[in-house]
């Protein structure tokens, strides 16, 4: 049962993310949230959406 509920969490956490970085790039935004994050932040983000990408395909 935790496997499952951490499971949902994660792709829960994924939508919510890739939905937010498709509302920044249809406002023109994304480049500036970019510029303010750390290496770090961004590198964090890239995964999710690829991770998102992978588990989500179009």
């Amino acid at each position: 049962m935790g496997k499952h509920r951490l499971t949902d969490e994660r792709a829960m956490a994924e939508r919510t993310v890739a939905d937010l970085d498709q509302l920044c790039k249809d406002r023109g935004i994304d480049q500036q949230i970019h510029a303010l994050m750390t290496p770090g932040q961004r590198a964090d983000l890239d995964r999710t959406l690829r991770d998102h990408a992978r588990h989500n395909p179009r």
